[in-house]
């Protein structure tokens, strides 16, 4: 499991996600993105594809790049979204 911040990747925020794989991610950050920035998720669908494949690439490494939680991080992400 791995956590990002909104911010990480380019958004305006830092609210954090977390999820198992990167499509998950993805997913999760998509619809972050589209309930909490809704004017930003428009000009994202109105992109280019190059720039599309700029970003998709920057999230692919931003994912590479960090660290699986530790088990103790995880069992706090898992009380937390609990509450």
């Amino acid at each position: 499991m791995k956590k990002i911040k909104c911010s990480d990747v380019g958004g305006p925020c830092d609210h954090a996600i977390t999820a198992e794989t990167k499509e998950e991610m993805m997913q999760k950050m998509w619809e972050h993105y589209e309930k909490t920035h809704p004017e930003d998720a428009e000009k994202v669908k109105a992109m280019p594809k190059e720039e599309v494949d700029k970003w998709t690439a920057m999230f692919n490494q931003k994912w590479d790049e960090t660290p699986d939680l530790t088990q103790e991080e995880m069992e706090e992400e898992r009380n937390v979204e609990i509450i």
